[in-house]
């Protein structure tokens, strides 16, 4: 009967590869006894730049009863511990920057299971609208003044945010002069940098993508925003860091809010497609006989299956809806 020698998601025993002998102890020269497989390159660490894929090639080996090595490579299923860290072809892990920290790579012909480490760094930067060319290198390249700094407006420090938050706003006022700036994000793991050129107040915002593999780090993260007058590039000021954690668990269900912008009306954002906008839910013209009017004050039963709004501003009608279908449960009446 086979037995299966440190199987894990917890303690899995992972063995690298060299010139696999057998012995009469029937232990490989991994030293473990007992039939089990062994993944190589046991322990790889990789960097994703600008999401730019690496292609990491795996083996799996099977160590017998005896000690005897085989080939298994390609009797095998591949599949990483965090799917969101790569795609498989064969046994070719391309690592997309998807996720970032360490995970593990597993190898199971249904019965043994082997694993190995792997770690993967993200970094990145880009631009966010119009900036001078080369702007990275000029905050590089820049001296730190030590004063005058962004002062980041949003969001609050120690702030604690879902990894499926979506995008993940940064809003700042600028330091005396300052119409070029560099947003960063960065722990052990990443270091994703928004440059942008403004005037007075501005905000800038990490796509959903960037921010679920900032999340996946389970790691604080660090946000900084340093400012810089382009007339004189040779200096910069940062902002004071601020601190960013991150939830154990995703957030279920959905935000609803108002907007005054154009469609306005009541719009709801999906916490489970994170990368999906949010989608107009309650529009001005769903009245009854389609009048357009004020839609604004709502607020949600605690089982999300209720809505009451204001219909004709604050002190007009308001009524109360059925979130599936926006049906009428309670009809319109006019405060006293």
């Amino acid at each position: 009967m086979m037995r299966l020698q440190g199987l894990a998601l917890g303690a899995l025993a992972v063995a690298t590869i060299g010139a696999l002998g057998c012995g009469s102890n029937g232990r490989g020269d991994d030293g473990i006894s007992g039939p089990h497989i062994v993944i190589a390159p046991p322990d790889v660490d990789v960097t994703v730049t600008n999401n730019v894929p690496v292609a990491q090639a795996y083996t799996a080996t099977l160590i017998d009863d005896n000690g005897d090595s085989h080939d298994v490579t390609s009797m095998v299923s591949f599949s990483v511990a965090n799917p969101s860290y790569g795609n498989w072809s064969g046994p070719t892990l391309s690592v997309t920057g998807g996720g970032a920290g360490v995970t593990q790579v597993i190898a199971t012909n249904g019965t043994l299971m082997g694993s190995a480490k792997l770690t993967v760094h993200v970094s990145g930067s880009r631009d966010d609208g119009t900036v001078p060319a080369g702007a990275g290198d000029m905050f590089d390249g820049a001296t730190e003044s030590g004063t005058g700094g962004p002062t980041i407006a949003y969001p609050e420090n120690n702030v604690i945010v879902p990894p499926n938050m979506g995008q993940f706003d940064v809003h700042w006022q600028p330091g005396a002069g300052q119409n070029l700036f560099e947003i960063s994000l960065q722990n052990q793991y990443v270091n994703l940098k928004i440059h942008k050129a403004a005037t007075g107040p501005a905000y800038s915002f990490y796509l959903p993508a960037e921010w679920t593999a900032v999340a996946s780090t389970a790691e604080p993260i660090t946000l900084t925003v340093s400012g810089m007058n382009t007339a004189s590039p040779g200096t910069k000021a940062t902002s004071s860091p601020e601190m960013i954690g991150t939830t154990n668990e995703i957030v279920q269900g959905g935000l609803y809010y108002w907007t005054t912008s154009a469609p306005q009306g009541i719009f709801r954002y999906d916490m489970s497609t994170p990368s999906t906008p949010p989608s107009s839910f309650f529009p001005t013209n769903m009245a009854p006989g389609g009048a357009t009017n004020c839609i604004g004050c709502h607020t949600l039963s605690k089982d999300g299956t209720k809505i009451a709004m204001t219909i004709d501003s604050g002190n007009g009608r308001g009524a109360m809806f059925d979130v599936v279908d926006r049906s009428v449960l309670i009809p319109f009446v006019m405060n006293p």
